[in-house]
């Protein structure tokens, strides 16, 4: 089996390269360190394993600490779960736009932004996108008596089926 790094027997630091393990010890060796060598230095050998199948679209892989199994020790992998985008559900300001043109609320949004100058620029000039929950677009959906379905629709994110013809 392939040694994949070596790890410190008294400290647990692992990877230990070969070429480390080459500067520590006065013994000139050929691919494998003889485990004279390791003993000598109280290094052992951590056996390599192959990563599991996992979804890189969700997913990420790292290798994990060695464990120990008999005598042996072996290479880990842990495997994380990619974090959300908490821009993911955001709809863009120029579909926004459209959506609000599309039920022509556009010209009673942008009165009501208009009154608000501060609000208007935070809104219109995010670069991720408006978020769905943010307080101050609820409090103008309030004030211009949107429904509900409507506001499902506006603010319904890009990827949710909903069609901007």
């Amino acid at each position: 089996m392939t040694i994949a790094a070596y790890r410190d027997r008294v400290t647990g630091f692992y990877p230990i390269s070969q070429a480390e393990i080459r500067n520590r010890s006065d013994v000139l060796f050929g691919a494998e360190v003889p485990k004279a060598v390791m003993d000598e230095l109280g290094m052992d050998g951590v056996q390599s394993t192959p990563p599991p199948t996992y979804d890189a679209s969700r997913q990420t892989i790292m290798e994990g600490p060695p464990t120990k199994d008999g005598p042996f020790w072996y290479q880990t992998w842990l495997i994380s779960d990619l974090p959300v985008d908490p821009t993911a559900n955001f709809v863009p300001v120029p579909l926004l736009r459209q959506r609000l043109e599309k039920l022509g609320l556009f010209e009673d949004f942008s009165a009501y932004l208009a009154q608000y100058p501060v609000l208007m620029l935070k809104v219109l000039s995010l670069e991720t996108g408006v978020d769905p929950a943010y307080p101050d677009l609820i409090a103008a959906f309030d004030s211009m008596n949107v429904p509900q379905s409507a506001r499902n629709y506006l603010l319904a994110p890009p990827s949710a089926g909903v069609p901007d013809v």
